[in-house]
């Protein structure tokens, strides 16, 4: 038997070295830069913050001299937009939650592209949605038991390809030729033999209740497409828009404004650095027309 785990020992210690890379490696690109915003806007005083997939990272911090900060990094369904949502609205004032209603977001396929490994650390067991064992697994087991996570695999994974691939320059939406035909591909992505989700619209209907608790108004944003995406999606759409709508929620309809604009756009549906820059500021002057009209 001692033979037996001599012979086993190095394995054993070569799968633990290669554990303990790549948790220390996804570490540092995903666990901790997932809850920097938590210590960077501590004791900062918010009007709002705004909650998006990725089609809310050009925006940056473009807006937080303003009072409103974007939370959107790594929320790639409601789920994850709930965690930090609990979070912010337990820890700071706010005046309103600016949250992404476009119109592939209550996607079946959105329940299984999620961060909640992550989110997670945004809420306690005590108040999470999870149980205790969910919430244990999720939170320790997922994160430092990398060679079992396939969350931390892909981003290695993705982030030893980044590397090896550091001297490509990706092509901006502008230069790409055949845009009709990549319109028509992204929405297939999004909606083709896909389903609304009864789980993810739920998470979002639950964001507005707790919204609702604090006095936190909820204004709806839908972020600005190619005219490419746009014709190919025609009437495609899962209805987060219309959860916000029957309760009574504001939706601020950014899709079609930039139709014209494709050296706005990174790809499909996405704005490119210039681009959201310029939305930042349609995003700040349509928001004081509303808080005004609303008020009146």
């Amino acid at each position: 038997m001692k033979e037996y785990f001599q012979k086993l020992s190095p394995f054993l210690l070569g799968v633990l070295a290669i554990n303990i890379l790549v948790t220390f490696v996804v570490d540092g690109l995903y666990y901790e830069p997932y809850t920097r915003m938590i210590r960077e806007i501590k004791d900062q005083k918010l009007k709002g913050i705004i909650m998006a997939d990725s089609h809310g990272l050009p925006l940056k911090q473009t807006l937080k001299d303003e009072g409103i900060v974007n939370v959107s990094w790594g929320s790639d369904s409601y789920e994850d937009m709930r965690n930090k949502l609990q979070y912010y609205l337990k820890n700071h004032d706010m005046d309103y939650v600016i949250i992404s209603v476009d119109n592939h977001l209550l996607s079946n396929y959105r329940e299984n592209l999620n961060n909640i490994e992550a989110s997670l650390n945004y809420v306690d067991e005590v108040t999470s949605a999870y149980g205790f064992w969910k919430y244990t697994y999720l939170k320790y087991i997922k994160r430092y038991f990398s060679l079992i996570s396939p969350k931390n695999r892909d981003i290695f994974l993705a982030r030893t390809k980044s590397f090896l691939k550091n001297n490509l320059v990706r092509e901006e939406w502008n230069e790409k030729e055949n845009k009709a035909f990549l319109g028509r591909k992204r929405v297939d992505l999004h909606f083709s033999n896909l389903r609304k989700s009864d789980k993810l619209a739920q998470d979002l209907e639950t964001m507005i209740e707790m919204c609702k608790a604090h006095d936190v108004e909820v204004i709806g944003m839908k972020y600005p497409l190619t005219s490419a995406y746009y014709t190919a999606m025609s009437s495609a759409n899962f209805g987060a828009d219309e959860v916000l709508k029957k309760h009574g929620c504001r939706v601020l309809d950014f899709q079609k404004v930039f139709l014209k604009r494709n050296d706005l756009f990174s790809d499909e549906d996405h704005l490119n650095e210039d681009g959201g820059k310029i939305f930042s500021n349609l995003i700040t002057d349509n928001l004081d027309d509303y808080r005004i009209s609303f008020s009146q």
